[in-house]
């Protein structure tokens, strides 16, 4: 039983993700139709195609984009204005815009989307005349690497990390071009990993409880992939004294803070032993345990999580840079019930398009609405919420939750929960709303005087929600919340 249990958890951990999905999209349009549809869609749009200045462009490429999105009964057009949009953003340089059509692309194609998403770049890189141009490049090359470590193509994955050095050269900045090359080492460290587990994976066929292939295999899952839940089951039958202690603790999912700050201590402690990918998969897992206790710890406990946490998530970027989401969507709908309102949405620094925010209802001045948009793992939000005080006595309201399609619920707004954050110092609003760790350390707090209608409201729009209303110390308060999944044991 133990050695099926073995073969399943990695048979499944290697299928390649993009075969699954391929499945559920529609086929590639044939070369005839598709040139057919080329030349109706320029013929259409023939005096855009005609002006060349990039601005113009631009516009022209996101008109494709947006004719795309609007077109439901006409896949094969639907299809080339795509390939369209991402060629003319491209080529006027808006990198940008390039990935958001070939994103809408394989959203409803079967494609190659790193194949698509790498020539779109090369196409920008010779247009890259800029530092902000080439930082774009090179958050992208990077999202793209990333991608092609999670199919465990590491050729590619070497290559588009030399892209991104390349770009990194151009700007000048020495700090730049160190960390991408730390990010090509860990590349290198993770090939070295996925050799050797491709030779413990035989020896597990045959042998599921040899201590040697189980460190090799979980040590590439825990700390090459960073998927903790696959991994944890074969370090606990592990050679390694230390791997093994923290496998057995994690797996009795403790609920007392004093165990879980041991765990993460030890996660913690372990990570400075470690090269570059271990370290990093080591400390961003003991903040995840850092966060479990956090609510109830205090005086120096406190602080040191504290500072673990903001310290992990200030090395997960490029200095410069905001790097571009590969994670996985947690929320399609933001759910929102404000007494009185919210003034602005943002998304990773910036606002929110007014379109994807839809107004559900208004009672007596409090306001629901379901801001539509992705919201992966790693990016952040921030919110601006105000009050009229002298209204109903003083009552105030914020509730939020990120919800999937399905409905279930990837997060809930929460006094306890050190993801959010408030900032009420005009000054400093700026800083909070553009960097995810800016102000990390000033948590939300209860509402003390609710309005009473708001929980009502808003497990009318998300039923499950189980969260908590939140705000900051005014009533013109900036809430923010840092979108990480939690791995592990809840």
């Amino acid at each position: 039983m133990i050695k099926r249990l073995i073969l399943v958890v990695l048979s499944a951990f290697f299928l390649l993700p993009t075969e699954i999905r391929a499945e559920e999209k529609a086929f590639i349009p044939d070369q005839d139709k598709q040139r057919d549809a080329e030349r109706t869609i320029k013929d259409v749009f023939k005096s855009d195609y005609a002006k060349r200045l990039p601005g113009e462009r631009q516009a022209l490429a996101q008109k494709l984009l947006q004719q795309s999105i609007d077109t439901k009964f006409d896949p094969v057009s639907k299809y080339v204005l795509l390939k369209e949009s991402i060629t003319v953003a491209a080529q006027a340089g808006d990198i940008d815009l390039a990935m958001l059509s070939a994103d809408e692309l394989d959203k409803n194609y079967a494609v190659d989307s790193i194949a698509i998403k790498m020539d779109a770049l090369a196409k920008a890189t010779g247009v890259a005349t800029t530092v902000a141009a080439n930082k774009a490049l090179i958050a992208q090359y990077a999202s793209l690497r990333d991608s092609a470590l999670a199919l465990d193509n590491y050729d590619l994955a070497s290559r588009l990390g030399a892209f991104a050095e390349n770009s990194a050269r151009k700007c000048q900045d020495p700090a730049l071009v160190s960390q991408t090359q730390i990010r090509n080492k860990e590349v290198r460290e993770s090939q070295e990993e996925f050799d050797k587990v491709k030779r413990a994976m035989q020896v597990l066929k045959d042998k599921p409880d040899n201590p040697e292939s189980n460190l090799a295999a979980g040590r590439y899952l825990c700390l090459t992939k960073g998927d903790w839940e696959k991994g944890l089951p074969l370090l606990i039958k592990s050679s390694d004294a230390t791997l093994k202690s923290i496998a057995s603790r994690e797996l009795a999912a403790p609920s007392d803070p004093t165990e879980q700050v041991a765990i993460a201590d030890g996660l913690w402690d372990l990570a400075q032993r470690e090269s570059t990918t271990g370290k990093k998969q080591l400390t961003r897992h003991a903040s995840v345990w850092y966060e479990k206790a956090l609510p109830l710890l205090t005086g120096f406990e406190k602080t040191k999580a504290d500072s673990r946490i903001t310290r992990q998530i200030d090395t997960e970027n490029l200095p410069g840079l905001k790097m571009v989401s590969n994670r996985k969507v947690i929320a399609n709908t933001i759910c929102i019930v404000a007494d009185d309102f919210v003034v602005e949405v943002y998304l990773n620094g910036k606002p929110v398009p007014p379109e994807s925010r839809k107004f559900v209802t208004e009672s007596f001045g409090a306001t629901t609405e379901k801001v539509e948009v992705d919201v992966h793992d790693g990016d952040w939000l921030v919110f601006n919420v105000v009050n009229n005080r002298l209204r109903w006595g003083g009552a105030y309201y914020f509730a939020t939750a990120g919800v999937l399609d399905n409905g279930s619920i990837a997060f809930s707004s929460n006094y306890q929960d050190p993801l959010w954050s408030a900032c009420d110092n005009i000054s400093e609003v700026s800083q909070f709303i553009a960097d995810p760790a800016y102000g990390a350390d000033k948590h939300t707090e209860k509402v003390t005087k609710p309005w009473g209608e708001g929980d009502r409201q808003i497990k009318s729009l998300a039923p499950e929600w189980k969260g908590t209303p939140i705000w900051g110390k005014s009533r013109n308060t900036w809430i923010k919340y840092n979108c990480r999944a939690k791995i592990g044991p809840q």
